[in-house]
């Protein structure tokens, strides 16, 4: 087992903006009591997202090797 501390890439804070409205979430229900001991109830619920946020994601095969230096070893 190995001792000792290896060095971090640089990093950089990322962070949306708190005001963006991008995903729409709905509901309906309507709820009819047919007769004294019976109810029926019909629900709907829905959400659709527009142009969502994304981040890339470098954690890719060979990612470790571009961006850290990484050794590459075939498996």
């Amino acid at each position: 087992m190995g001792t000792g501390s290896v060095p971090l890439p640089p990093t950089s804070l990322r962070n949306m903006d708190e005001h963006i409205r991008q995903t729409q979430f709905w509901d309906a229900a309507i709820d009819r009591q047919l007769a004294r001991s019976t109810l029926i109830s019909l629900q709907y619920a829905g959400a659709r997202g527009l142009h969502l946020y994304d981040i890339k994601n470098i954690n890719t095969q060979g990612g470790g090797n571009v961006l850290l230096g990484d050794p590459f070893h075939s498996p």
